[in-house]
């Protein structure tokens, strides 16, 4: 396949990326993001 060698190499990098971004956070505890609640977790009643 054509390009597959540097579609594999793109991939290695953005992982690099994600990795050092998670890495990065972690060192200055940043605060991770809230978890989103589900459309079905949403219409349960308060309380």
């Amino acid at each position: 396949y054509r390009g597959l060698a540097k579609t594999s190499l793109q991939h290695f990098f953005t992982a690099a990326a994600m990795n050092f971004a998670r890495l990065d956070a972690w060192l200055t505890n940043t605060p991770l993001a809230p978890t989103r609640t589900s459309p079905f977790a949403a219409l349960r009643p308060a309380g």
